[in-house]
C-alpha cells in the first residue's frame, strides 16, 4: 500500500444482516477493512473488539480502549446536541 492508501479513509456502504441460529444475525466485515487492519498490524485477524450502545463501533482487540473511548465522545456529544433543540 502505498501512504495515500494509509490515508485515513472510511468504508461507507450497506451490509446485509445475516440470519445465524435461532435467534441471531451476523454482518459481513468489508474484505478491504479486513486486508488493512492485516497490514497495517502485520498479523492475521482473527477476532475483533465490538463496543455498542445506538451505534456499533468495530475494532481491532487491541484498540479496544479507544474503540470504547471514541464511543462514549461520540454520543455524549449527540446527547449534548439533543438536549440543546
Amino acid at each position: 500500500m502505498s501512504q495515500e492508501e494509509t490515508k485515513p479513509f472510511i468504508i461507507d456502504e450497506e451490509r446485509k444482516l445475516i440470519k445465524l441460529g435461532k435467534h441471531s444475525k451476523a454482518v459481513t466485515l468489508p474484505k478491504r477493512w479486513i486486508e488493512f487492519q492485516e497490514w497495517m498490524k502485520g498479523k492475521t485477524l482473527s477476532e475483533v473488539y465490538i463496543a455498542m450502545d445506538h451505534f456499533i463501533v468495530i475494532a481491532p482487540p487491541e484498540e479496544r480502549e479507544e474503540a470504547r473511548k471514541m464511543l462514549k465522545e461520540f454520543l455524549e456529544k449527540r446527547r449534548e446536541e439533543n438536549g440543546k433543540r
